[in-house]
């Protein structure tokens, strides 16, 4: 019995009355109206909720390699490091938006691969996913490539933020509170750029070498570059037009790793100090459980962010929460027994489970 209990089915309730909600799931143990996401998204309208069980499966895998978005729709997934009963993540490995697909959320997936969209692709919000690369087996043009992006919570390697695009101009792309082993790189064009409270542990985090190039126009403030050997690198690679307030960095020797005065970048009251994390494993640049950047007290980063908040992607005003499980803002299950799995005729079930309400 304890199989029909599940992801899928104990959230329906919280699902919004206008719109319908669809499960999908590959899981014999957590059976879902559809085993197949593309199938899903085929006979799904415009606004409807999936709710996609985790799975030892690659949803991508059976629908040619890449899930393909094209009406707005929202998906949520059952995280990308649950620690439940079930324990399993939601992985779709690529997954492509078109411009129809402008308006969709995403949220609560494993991508390992990538995630890109078409040109004008516009209002995406993607939350609370670990993500190899958001741009397009280096394509430049197919990163971020439209206007009202929300990108926050995730786990990132590479963003690009269409470096080519300078026929329509983007803007409004916030990319905040998220932990980004890699890099972003941005466009020559656009406005409205915020990049805040995130954790930076790559070589290069505003270059993207090798992807998308420097970064161009952007407010830069709140975050954390964490090197974990002592370099002296220009953080800022050749970013250009950028803003740079109130970030720390560490076991950086260079002076200006912001490269404020030179390509008409700009900036105040940077630190150079360690931000004091929790705890920091420092084998790798990866991001793995023994990670806590919550800050210790005293750390230079408390109470000194631009909005009297903390530095880092534990301040702000959507902090990302430890542990880093990728669970949606939707109710989970924790755990489920049944006391007496044979009732007669009209008699009680006796079902005790612990949930939490990842708000």
């Amino acid at each position: 019995m304890k199989k029909y209990i599940t992801f899928l089915s104990t959230i329906l309730c919280c699902s919004s009355l206008l719109a319908k909600t669809i499960t999908v799931s590959n899981n014999p143990n957590s059976p879902g109206q559809f085993t197949r996401l593309d199938s899903a998204i085929l006979l799904a309208s415009a606004g409807d909720i999936l709710l996609v069980s985790g799975s030892v499966t690659d949803y991508a895998a059976i629908a040619g390699g890449t899930i393909t978005i094209n009406k707005p729709i929202t998906l949520y997934g059952a995280g990308y490091d649950p620690r439940n009963d079930q324990a399993l993540a939601t992985v779709v490995s690529t997954i492509h938006i078109t411009t129809a697909g402008s308006g969709t959320t995403i949220s609560g997936l494993y991508i390992s691969n990538e995630i890109y969209e078409d040109g004008g692709t516009n209002n995406i919000t993607i939350s609370r996913c670990k993500i190899s690369s958001m741009w397009n087996n280096g394509s430049y043009t197919n990163g971020i490539n439209g206007n009202n992006y929300n990108i926050n919570e995730n786990i990132i390697g590479v963003i690009a933020i269409s470096v080519y695009n300078t026929t329509t101009p983007i803007s409004d792309i916030i990319i905040q509170n998220n932990l980004i082993t890699g890099s972003i790189g941005g466009p020559s064009t656009g406005s409205n750029i915020i990049i805040s409270n995130n954790y930076f542990s790559g070589s290069n985090p505003l270059t993207a070498t090798g992807y998308a190039g420097a970064l161009y126009n952007a407010n830069i403030y709140n975050n954390i570059f964490y090197y974990k050997s002592t370099t002296s690198t220009t953080a800022a690679g050749a970013t250009t037009n950028c803003v740079f307030s109130n970030n720390i960095y560490f076991n950086n020797t260079n002076s200006n790793p912001f490269n404020i005065g030179i390509n008409n970048n700009s900036g105040s009251n940077n630190i150079n100090a360690n931000p004091d994390f929790v705890n920091i494993d420092l084998t790798t640049t990866s991001i793995t459980r023994l990670d806590n950047f919550n800050l210790k007290l005293g750390s230079p980063g408390i109470g000194t962010g631009t909005d009297g908040k903390n530095i880092g992607p534990e301040g702000g005003s959507i902090p990302i929460q430890y542990p880093y499980t990728g669970y949606s803002a939707i109710p989970v299950i924790d755990s489920m027994s049944i006391s007496n799995p044979v009732i007669p005729p009209n008699g009680t079930l006796k079902v005790k489970f612990t949930a939490h309400a990842n708000n």
